[in-house]
């Protein structure tokens, strides 16, 4: 069965129309079919098909299966709706947001984190995302807290904290958390091909990943580090159904070229310091909560919209 897009997966799995950038004017020429209006803003197959591109590579969707295909258009024509309705309100509030108020916000993910933009990348990886889809997600989030500060005032108790902290270091249990190597063949080479090598014993998945790949660790033998299964993208889960510790994981597509993980070691759920964390915990209740809010709001816009579907 086909799963929903879920509002708060905006960040690492947001289908939207890149702000924009799929919608025009109905009053412009078009080369390719209409699929649905919102508000004078039209939506074109070609954009469709962009967006149901990207949720068939996130393993959002079975190809081969019409039902879930269909199911699937109509979802995302109606994210890219709700994505119209949302830029229409902050252009009516004057919200502009531009590629430096962006950058400087993802600066700011980094330092909190730690991390730096190599680092980052390569947790975009393991989500299946984008460096260009993140960073337009990011400009999305920015346009969304704007709108909601003007309208509504959020608050996250120092409670809610706690127990958000509680709850994420609580005792996992075994096979939440996994320490995984990946292999990214370039272009030409079969990750079928590369798990034979490795399947009869000609080469180690550290060698092979050494030699062959073009992803995040390969110098280090792929090596990713510790990964909560439950961060992974959809198809790196189903990849990895079945595996057990050593094991290699059926091919799949990584960013469109074939990978294969490699589970090193099963791991325990990372020890926390509430003091280092309550400012990201804050942020994901926030943000849960401004999307909560913005729902109801884009829904009663919804109500009052003019919408036509020609799908």
């Amino acid at each position: 069965m086909i799963r929903r897009f879920s509002v708060p997966a905006a960040i690492l799995l947001c289908l939207s129309a890149l702000l924009g950038a799929s919608t025009v004017r109905a009053a412009e020429f078009v080369a390719d079919r209409i699929v649905a209006v919102a508000n004078g803003s039209i939506i074109t197959d070609f954009d469709l098909k962009q967006q149901v591109k990207m949720a068939i590579e996130g393993g959002y969707a079975n190809p081969g299966n019409a039902e879930e295909m269909h199911a699937l258009r109509r979802q995302i024509i109606d994210q890219m709706i709700m994505d119209i309705l949302l830029e229409q309100e902050a252009g009516r509030y004057g919200i502009k947001v531009s590629d430096a108020d962006v950058r400087a916000s993802i600066n700011g993910i980094m330092e909190k984190t730690g991390m730096n933009e190599e680092q980052l990348r390569k947790e975009l990886v393991v989500q299946g995302m984008s460096w260009e889809k993140f960073f337009e997600n990011k400009r999305l989030e920015i346009k969304k807290r704007q709108l909601v500060s003007g309208l509504v005032k959020v608050v996250v108790s120092e409670d809610e904290v706690r127990e958000a902290f509680e709850a994420r270091h609580g005792k996992s249990a075994e096979g939440e958390y996994l320490h995984l190597r990946l292999i990214v063949l370039p272009e030409g080479m079969t990750a079928a091909a590369v798990r034979q090598e490795i399947d009869s014993g000609k080469l180690t998945f550290a060698k092979a990943a050494s030699l062959y790949s073009q992803g995040p660790g390969a110098e280090h033998g792929g090596d990713l580090g510790v990964v909560a299964r439950k961060d992974l993208a959809p198809d790196w889960r189903n990849a990895l159904e079945g595996v057990a510790v050593g094991g290699v994981s059926k091919p799949f597509k990584a960013q469109g070229f074939d990978a294969l993980l490699m589970i090193d070691s099963l791991a325990e759920a990372p020890q926390g310091d509430f003091e280092q964390e309550k400012e990201n915990l804050y942020e994901d209740l926030y943000n849960k909560k401004m999307e909560t809010f913005l729902k109801e709001y884009l829904d009663k816009l919804r109500e009052k919209a003019v919408i036509e579907y020609r799908d």
